[in-house]
Formats: structure tokens, C-alpha cells, sequence
């Protein structure tokens, strides 16, 4: 075969075209919200300080592992029920988890919060401790009812919250800077609940919900019962791996340098934010059906190709320009974060191309192996950071050992996946072979251009070249690819 596809273009399944169409409408709005907040980014960065940014990280860490034990993961099982009743059963079912998990935490962090924030080394946060329950409880529910809007195939809807999730974050931000670090995290917490407004709307008014009674939800409590069992640990061993780092660093280093990589992870994580959060939503919606008509290997080969091909010159030429990029971008003050930026991107590529693809841990109902695979994450990454500050000392080489064993962690997962839906590893490695010879001229050419005293123009123009021929095939191959 191919790898581009081969065949008569008219013999594509009919879903190709709809699944295209969905992930564009996504796309659209994580589109405009990425512009919006990497726009407004040099404007913060220069009215915030990097101290102000790294308490917002650690509160972020902290909001986002309550998320995941609110909810205990039932939020994930909205899409799989045959039917809506049975779906809005579930809804009603994280709801009531997420209320009762939120009540739990106010409580502990009104009579432990203090000790904790000087456990961690983080004195700093605790005057917004109270932040937390009220943030994760408008998280939570955002994210139950973007769930049955995914069901439903609402994509339209999803992608204008999204939007203006992000319009009303900047402008707390913007407008009540002077506020400081509290400005931030008042921009991120309501921002994310007053945003999804029109999801919350459409969802009120669904029919479905007319039928849910508690017989209906201890049911599907009971049938579901894998996904806080299995899914709720691994999705919190993920988002401690993901959020861990800068609570680390603020506690070792100081909270300057957990800032600076919270905007290199910022600024990298767009593409991931930007098109790898549109892919997985369009990707959980079809999944379930390709798993039943046998076609989940072509569907994850050609998902993940398509975002190598996306991806692989970007992150190539981000690691190579962070560093001359950053401190004319976003100040000065902001050089070190270009220096964690370049490390860094090796392992987001590999997290922009496989994370969409992570779901299948649920649609396969194979949630412990999600499990494992999040726990080993989260202590190869700890491992990989504490080795770095105890017994190197400096924090650039500390965030290139974990983005290493990050990067490795994940590229085990895409072997896991590609094994489990029998997805084709010589297309892969075929399209891999190519993307990396491209994207590695490419970046030496700029390289030379940018860094080397006296580098002449030709190495501009020849990068030039070797991209646009990249552009060309990771068009042709994500267009006709089958």
C-alpha cells in the first residue's frame, strides 16, 4: 500500500468526510481561543512576574488533580451508553459525585490547608486556598456537560465555549492586573465557568434528562464501575506527571523558575490545546462505532500520522528558535523559559500525537492498563526531576532529563496502541523516516542562519525549500491518506 492510501479517492468511507468536517468545527474555536491567549501572552508576561505565573501553575496543578477525583472519571463514560436516557443517567451521576467531592475538599483545606501550602514550600498560596473547591466545582461541571455535548455531537457549541472561555479569562486578567496573582487565578476560575454557558443552556433543556431517576443512576453507577476504579487513578496519576513539575520547582528551585515553565508549557502546549484536544474529542465520538465495524486500526493510524505530519517541522524548529524567540517575544525577564522551551518540545511532539489517542484505554474498556501506564509515567517523571535537582543541582538540565523520560514514556504508549488495534508500523515508521529527515535539515538551515556569526541568507532560503516540500507532503498524505 501507499502511504497515500492508494485506491480510488470516491471508495473512502463515508464517516472520513463527516469525521474531517467535526474536527474542523473543533478546530475553529480551539483556533481562535489559542490566538486569543498566545496574543494576549506578551502583554501578561510583561504586566505579570514570573513568581505571579508559578503561583498560577501550582494553584493550576492542584485544581486540576481535585478535577479528577470530583469527578471519578464517570465523566468519560457519557459517550459509550446505547442510549441518551442512559447517558443522561450519567451525567446526573457525575454531577452528584462532583458536588459531594468539592464539599470534601473545602473542608479539608478550611482545617489542613495552611500546614499543607508549608508541607509543599509554597506559603504563597494559601491566602487562595479557598479558590480551589470553587474552581474545581465550575471545572467539573463544564467539563460533564462538554462530555454529553460530545455525545451529541455538538461540536458547533463546544467550539464558541471554548471561545469565549478564553475572551473572559484574558479580560479579568487584562482588565485587574494590579491585583497581582490573584487576577489570574480569578481570570482562570471564571473564566472557565461563566464561558460554558451555552453548553450549560443546551443541556438543561435536553429531554433525556426527564428520565433519569435513582434506580437508573445506581445502574449505570454499578455498570460503569471500571472508570473510578481504573480510569479516576490513572487520570490522576496523569495530571499529577503533567502538573507535578512546577510544584516541584517552586518548592526547589523557586517559583520564578516554575513560571518559566509554565510559559514554555504554555507556549508549546498550544498546538496540543489547538488541534490535539479537537482530534481526541472527534475521535472519542468515533471510535466506539469504528471498534464495532472493525476499522479502529485505520482509524488510529491515520489519526496519528495525520498529527505527525502536523507536527513533526513545528516542534522541531521551536527547539531550535526558543531560545533567540522568547526574550524578544515576552521581555527580557522571560529568556530562561525559551531555554526550558527548547528541551521541552521533543516530548510535547510526542504528547500532541498520541494523547488524542490515549481514549482508546476506555473504548477498549481496558482501563487498567491506562493505570499502568499513568503510574509509570508519573514515577519515571518524579524519578527523572528529582535526579535532576538533588543530585545535579540545575534546573535546565533537571527539565531535560524529565522531558527524556517523557518522551520515551510516551512513545511506549504509541507502541501499546498500535499493537492493540493493529495499526500498520511500517506505514508508520515509513512516514516517521520522512517527516524526521525533512524537519532536521530544515532546523540545521535555520540553525546556521540564526545562531552561526556571518550566516548567509542561503541557509534561510534552503530551510525554506526543505519546508515548503514538508508542507506538500504532509498535505497530500493527511488528504489522501486512507
Amino acid at each position: 500500500m501507499s502511504i497515500w492510501g492508494g485506491g480510488n479517492r470516491d471508495s473512502y468511507p463515508s464517516t472520513r468526510g463527516v469525521y474531517l468536517t467535526n474536527i474542523g468545527t473543533l478546530l475553529g474555536g480551539a483556533a481562535g481561543a489559542q490566538i486569543l491567549m498566545l496574543a494576549a501572552s506578551p502583554i501578561l508576561t510583561r504586566l505579570y512576574t514570573p513568581e505571579d505565573f508559578g503561583l498560577l501553575a501550582v494553584f493550576v496543578a492542584l485544581l486540576s488533580a481535585l478535577c479528577v477525583l470530583s469527578t471519578l472519571r464517570y465523566e468519560l463514560a457519557i459517550p459509550l451508553p446505547k442510549t441518551d436516557e442512559d447517558a443522561a443517567s450519567v451525567v446526573a451521576l457525575s454531577l452528584i459525585v462532583v458536588v459531594a467531592a468539592n464539599i470534601a475538599a473545602a473542608s479539608l483545606i478550611f482545617l489542613f490547608g495552611e500546614s499543607l501550602f508549608q508541607l509543599i514550600n509554597i506559603p504563597g498560596l494559601y491566602p487562595y486556598a479557598w479558590m480551589i473547591p470553587f474552581g474545581s466545582l465550575l471545572f467539573c461541571f463544564f467539563n460533564v456537560l462538554n462530555f454529553w455535548a460530545i455525545r451529541k455531537k455538538c461540536f458547533a457549541v463546544i467550539s464558541m465555549a471554548r471561545i469565549w472561555q478564553v475572551f473572559i479569562t484574558l479580560l479579568i486578567q487584562l482588565s485587574a492586573h494590579k491585583l497581582g496573582v490573584l487576577a489570574l487565578m480569578v481570570g482562570q476560575v471564571v473564566g472557565q465557568g461563566v464561558g460554558g454557558g451555552k453548553i450549560y443552556s443546551k443541556a438543561i433543556r435536553a429531554p433525556e434528562f426527564r428520565s433519569v431517576s435513582i434506580s437508573s443512576i445506581k445502574r449505570n453507577a454499578v455498570r460503569y464501575r471500571a472508570f473510578p476504579l481504573y480510569s479516576s487513578w490513572s487520570g490522576l496519576s496523569n495530571v499529577l506527571s503533567l502538573h507535578l513539575p512546577p510544584i516541584i520547582f517552586a518548592s526547589l528551585f523557586g517559583a520564578s523558575f516554575a513560571g518559566f515553565y509554565a510559559l514554555a508549557n504554555r507556549v508549546l502546549a498550544a498546538p496540543i490545546a489547538l488541534i490535539g484536544d479537537a482530534v481526541a474529542k472527534v475521535f472519542l465520538s468515533d471510535a466506539p462505532t469504528a471498534r464495532r465495524e472493525n476499522r479502529l486500526g485505520n482509524l488510529v493510524e491515520r489519526t496519528h500520522l495525520s498529527l505527525v505530519c502536523l507536527a513533526m517541522l513545528p516542534f522541531v524548529l521551536m527547539a531550535v528558535l526558543s531560545p533567540a524567540l522568547f526574550p524578544r517575544v515576552f521581555g527580557d525577564s522571560w529568556l530562561g523559559a525559551g531555554i526550558m522551551a527548547s528541551w521541552m518540545s521533543p516530548w510535547l511532539f510526542m504528547v500532541f500525537s498520541v494523547s488524542p489517542l490515549s481514549i482508546l484505554y476506555e473504548v477498549l474498556e481496558k482501563q487498567h492498563y491506562g493505570v499502568i501506564f499513568h503510574i509509570t509515567l508519573l514515577l519515571v517523571r518524579l524519578l527523572a526531576i528529582l535526579f535532576g535537582a538533588l543530585y545535579i543541582g540545575d534546573i535546565y538540565i533537571t527539565v531535560a532529563v524529565f522531558s527524556l523520560a517523557s518522551f520515551v514514556c510516551w512513545f511506549a504508549l504509541l507502541m501499546w496502541i498500535f499493537n492493540s488495534t493493529t495499526a500498520s508500523w511500517k506505514r508508520m515508521m515509513t512516514v516517521y523516516l520522512l517527516c524526521i529527515l525533512a524537519s532536521l535539515v530544515a532546523g540545521y538551515c535555520i540553525y546556521q542562519f540564526v545562531y552561526v556569526e556571518g550566516g548567509s541568507h542561503l541557509w534561510l532560503v534552503l530551510g525554506g525549500v526543505v519546508a515548503t516540500l514538508y508542507g506538500i507532503f504532509s498535505i497530500r498524505f493527511i488528504k489522501y491518506s486512507k
